[in-house]
């Protein structure tokens, strides 16, 4: 996943409206954290990313789970460049696997300033008797 997840942030950087067409799927939709109500649609979505200025990004912290047909990727994408104020964005993509092709069918997306991680707490569990 992290190679799907690179190829698609490669082909938005470089304007490649058809590459990146390829690989959503024609149900696509996004849905962010501030308005997980309204879906953002697939031709708004392409619109709005092809239109961003590239800029270089990080994805740290991925975790896939695959579902059969469907695998979950979340992580956080961070700008690369100190100087970028954008927040980060966690992520959570739901690709679905069509023969030996997959496609990004879903994306949930939240943005948010950075904090400190809450430090650990040592895990509670309470005993029944």
């Amino acid at each position: 996943m992290t190679t799907l997840e690179t190829d698609l942030d490669a082909r938005i950087r470089a304007g490649d409206r058809p590459a990146v067409e390829q690989m959503l799927s024609d149900e696509f939709e996004v849905r962010e954290g501030a308005n997980p109500g309204t879906p953002v649609p697939r031709e708004d979505w392409l619109r709005d990313a092809l239109a961003r200025p590239p800029s270089e990004r990080s994805i740290e912290q991925m975790s896939v789970h695959e579902f059969g047909e469907l695998a979950i990727a979340s992580f956080l994408e961070q700008r690369a460049a100190p100087s970028d104020r954008l927040p980060a964005v966690y992520r959570v993509d739901v690709w679905k696997r069509n023969g030996e092709r997959w496609s990004l069918a879903r994306r949930f997306e939240s943005r948010f300033a950075q904090s400190p991680p809450a430090r650990p707490r040592e895990p509670v569990i309470p005993k029944k008797y």
